[in-house]
C-alpha cells in the first residue's frame, strides 16, 4: 500500500508543472493585459508599471523566471492589489474554501449515501420513485440557479437565513453549502442506489443469505463495501466540481474566499491572481484524486496488486 501511494504521489509534482505551463501561456496570450482598463494612463506611466512586474520581457523569460519563482514557493505580487502578494490572498481566501468545501462535501455525501442506500434496499418503492425525482432535478439545475431560489426563499421571504456576508458560523454557511451540496448528493444518491441493487444481486450475498445471516449483517458487512466503489471514485470528480461550483456561489454570496478571487483576476487579467488560484485548485484536485484512489485501493485490493 505504501509503495502505492508513494507511486501516486510522484506523479503530482510533474502534473502541476504542466498545469501552471499550461495556465501561463494562455492567460498571457489571451486578449487584454493588467493595465489595459485602466482610463487615462500615460503611456510611459503604462510601460514604467510593464517594466516594474517584467511584462516588457520575452514571453518565455517571463515563463523561465514565473517558474524559477514557483520552484522556490513564490506565487508573486498581484498586479491590481498593491503591495499584496498571491500568497497573502491565498492565506485569507482558502480557509473560507476549505471550510465551505469541506461542509458542503460532508452534507452532500452523507446525504446522497443515507438517500441511495434507503432507495436500493427498496428498488421501484415509494422512497425509490422519489429519490429519483430528486437526484433528477438537484443534478438539472446549477448552482446560479439554486442560489438565488434558495435566497430568495430563505433570506428574503422568510427572512432565516443571510443571503451575503461571511462569518463561520451556521447560518452564512446553510445555503452556500445547500446550494454546493444537492448536486452532489443527488449524483453520489444514483451512484449508490444502482451500486447497491447490483451488490444486492450478486453470487455472494445469496450465499450470505443461504448461510442464515441477518439482513442487516449482509447490507454492512457484504453488500456496502462493493457498493461504495463508484462513489470512492466519483470523489475526485466532485470535489472538482464542488471547487468550480464555489466560484459561482461564493460570488453570488459575497464569501471571501479563493474563488472570489479567482473571478475578479481573471476579469482583472491579474497574471499572477489567476496562475495562482488554479494552482490551488489543481494541487487540491490532485490531493483528492490520490486520496479517492488510495481508498479505492483500500477497498478493493486488487488495484494496488495491479
Amino acid at each position: 500500500m505504501l509503495a502505492y501511494a508513494l507511486r501516486r504521489l510522484a506523479g503530482i509534482v510533474p502534473a502541476l508543472l504542466v498545469l501552471a505551463t499550461i495556465s501561463f501561456f494562455v492567460i498571457r496570450l489571451s486578449p487584454g493585459g493588467p493595465f489595459d482598463a485602466q482610463q487615462g494612463l500615460a503611456p510611459e506611466v503604462k510601460a514604467n508599471l510593464e517594466a516594474a512586474y517584467g511584462l516588457d520581457r520575452p514571453l518565455a523569460v517571463q515563463y523561465a523566471r514565473y517558474m524559477q519563482a514557483l520552484l522556490h514557493g513564490e506565487l508573486g505580487p498581484s498586479f491590481k492589489l498593491r503591495d499584496t502578494q498571491v500568497s497573502e490572498l491565498v492565506a485569507r481566501g482558502l480557509p473560507v474554501s476549505a471550510l465551505l468545501g469541506l461542509a458542503a462535501l460532508a452534507v452532500g455525501v452523507s446525504l446522497g449515501l443515507a438517500v441511495g442506500i434507503l432507495a436500493g434496499l427498496a428498488p421501484r418503492g415509494a422512497f425509490d420513485h422519489g429519490a429519483t425525482v430528486f437526484t433528477a432535478v438537484a443534478i438539472a439545475l446549477p448552482s446560479f440557479v439554486i442560489a438565488p431560489l434558495l435566497a430568495l426563499l430563505f433570506g428574503v421571504y422568510l427572512h432565516w437565513l443571510p443571503v451575503a456576508g461571511w462569518r463561520p458560523d451556521p447560518a452564512h454557511l446553510a445555503l452556500p453549502v445547500i446550494t454546493l451540496a444537492l448536486p452532489l448528493a443527488a449524483a453520489v444518491a444514483r451512484l449508490t442506489r444502482n451500486a447497491l441493487i447490483e451488490a444486492m444481486r450478486s453470487e455472494f450475498v445469496r450465499t450470505a443469505r443461504a448461510k442464515g445471516l441477518p439482513e442487516r449483517t449482509i447490507v454492512l458487512r457484504h453488500a456496502l463495501r462493493p457498493a461504495l466503489l463508484p462513489v470512492v471514485s466519483y470523489l475526485a470528480p466532485a470535489i472538482a466540481a464542488v471547487l468550480t461550483g464555489s466560484l459561482v456561489v461564493e460570488t453570488l454570496f459575497s464569501l471571501p474566499g479563493t474563488g472570489r478571487y479567482l473571478v475578479e483576476g481573471a476579469l482583472d487579467r491579474d497574471y499572477t491572481l489567476v496562475m495562482g488560484m488554479v494552482l490551488v485548485y489543481g494541487a487540491v484536485t490532485l490531493a483528492a484524486s490520490l486520496a479517492a484512489d488510495l481508498i479505492y485501493a483500500w477497498l478493493d485490493p486488487r488495484v494496488r496488486h495491479d
